[in-house]
């Protein structure tokens, strides 16, 4: 049996940017925007995430007794803050995904054309 794929055809390439022209694409007005609007985006989710996680991990090492305190039947302190770190991972996904929706797919549209047009325009 061969396992060669003798119909795939190459992919053509961008014509209007040679392959050392990707730092003109970096350099764009409207593609540093995107990355600075992605940065400023993202940086307080990750941060809030990193937050919660790194207080699980100090609270369950240095106070056990803390988190062994009961709150309700055997559910103690320690495993209601697995849960708000678990929901606080799922909340941060959520979120990203609609903002990545809402504001940056527009501006990675706009970022591509103004590359395309950038790039034609030689």
């Amino acid at each position: 049996m061969d396992a060669r794929v003798s119909s795939a055809k190459p992919v053509p390439a961008l014509t209007h940017f040679a392959p050392n022209d990707w730092s003109k694409a970096y350099n764009n007005a409207s593609f540093q925007h995107l990355v600075q609007f992605k940065r400023n985006r993202i940086r307080p989710a990750v941060l809030i995430y990193f937050l919660t996680y790194l207080m699980l991990s100090c609270l369950a090492g240095f106070a056990p007794n803390l988190m062994a305190i009961k709150l309700i039947g055997s559910f103690s302190l320690g495993y209601a803050f697995i849960l708000f770190t678990y929901f606080t991972a799922w909340a941060v996904a959520f979120w990203y995904v609609r903002v990545a929706d809402a504001e940056f797919d527009p501006l990675m549209k706009t970022a591509i054309e103004s590359i395309e047009m950038e790039g034609s325009s030689r």
